[in-house]
């Protein structure tokens, strides 16, 4: 028997199995048991299989994931557009109306686990991303604020993907 192959067949399985995004509000029950299920199975996986890739931290951070967009690093530090290259894609990447609570994004998770790191004392990694966004955006609409030509934006031509 190959055991590489069946360690890798068993690893990309696993690995599917980590990421689930989240429901939007309107969601039916049914999917929202899922979601909880889910969480409650992993533990039970990780020590099964040692091959899951998921701390103790990761899965601390799943059983009280953000509770908005606003307080999720990782749908702060994204910028997502759709297909057409224009139209943004808010309040997270999942868009819509996502029910946080629900979420078990592996990246949400893994930088919401970051940002509980303690840097210094009480001083978390969280503490000082929300301060530097905050900052940036400030700055961001400051420089609008005093921008020569105020709204003034490149126009781009049409995204053709076929050309004739």
């Amino acid at each position: 028997m190959n055991h590489a192959f069946k360690a890798t067949a068993h690893e990309n399985k696993i690995r599917r199995w980590q990421t689930f995004t989240p429901p939007q509000r309107s969601a039916h029950a049914a999917h929202c048991g899922l979601v909880l299920h889910w969480r409650a199975y992993l533990r039970q996986l990780r020590l099964k299989y040692p091959i899951l890739e998921m701390p103790e931290a990761l899965l601390r951070e799943m059983g009280h994931p953000p509770r908005s967009p606003r307080e999720c690093i990782f749908a702060r530090t994204t910028e997502t557009i759709s297909a057409d290259l224009r139209t943004p894609i808010t309040p997270c990447q999942f868009g819509g109306n996502p029910d946080c609570g629900q979420c078990g994004c592996i990246a949400s998770m893994g930088l919401a686990a970051v940002g509980h790191y303690r840097v210094l004392g009480t001083l978390t990694a969280g503490h000082l991303f929300m301060a530097s966004d905050r900052l940036g955006k400030g700055w961001r609409s400051l420089c609008r604020t005093f921008s020569r030509w105020p709204g003034l934006q490149a126009e781009l031509p049409p995204f053709n993907i076929i050309e004739s």
